[in-house]
C-alpha cells in the first residue's frame, strides 16, 4: 500500500445552535469523521511504513472556520485536521496530508 486517501462526509443534519444538537449527531460525525480515518489509519501504518506511503486526509475549511448551526461537524473536522498532524508527526516513515475545501496543508 503507498497511499492511503480518507474522504469523510458525514448526513447532512439540521443546522441547530450547540445546545439544540441531537447528541447523536454528535456521535455520527465524530464517527464517520474522526473514528473512521482513524482506525483505516491505524490498520493501515504498517503497510505504509514499509513503503513510506501516505495518508490522505479530508477535511474542510469548517475545520478552521466556524459555521453557525454546524458544531458537531466543525469540531469532528477539526479534530481529523489535528489528528493528521499527530500523525504526521509521530509517523516519520509516512507523508500525512489534509485536504481542506479549497485548498491543500501538508503536515
Amino acid at each position: 500500500m503507498k497511499v492511503l486517501a480518507i474522504p469523510t462526509e458525514t448526513r447532512r443534519a439540521r443546522k441547530n445552535p450547540a445546545a439544540e444538537t441531537d447528541p447523536d449527531q454528535w456521535h455520527d460525525a465524530i464517527r464517520v469523521n474522526l473514528l473512521g480515518p482513524y482506525f483505516l489509519a491505524r490498520a493501515a501504518l504498517p503497510a505504509l511504513r514499509a513503503r513510506r506511503g501516505r495518508i490522505v486526509n479530508v477535511s474542510s475549511g469548517a475545520a478552521r472556520h466556524p459555521i453557525p448551526g454546524a458544531s458537531a461537524y466543525c469540531a469532528a473536522k477539526a479534530a481529523l485536521t489535528h489528528l493528521s498532524r499527530v500523525l504526521a508527526a509521530g509517523e516519520p516513515e509516512v507523508t500525512v496530508f489534509t485536504g481542506l475545501v479549497g485548498c491543500q496543508e501538508k503536515m
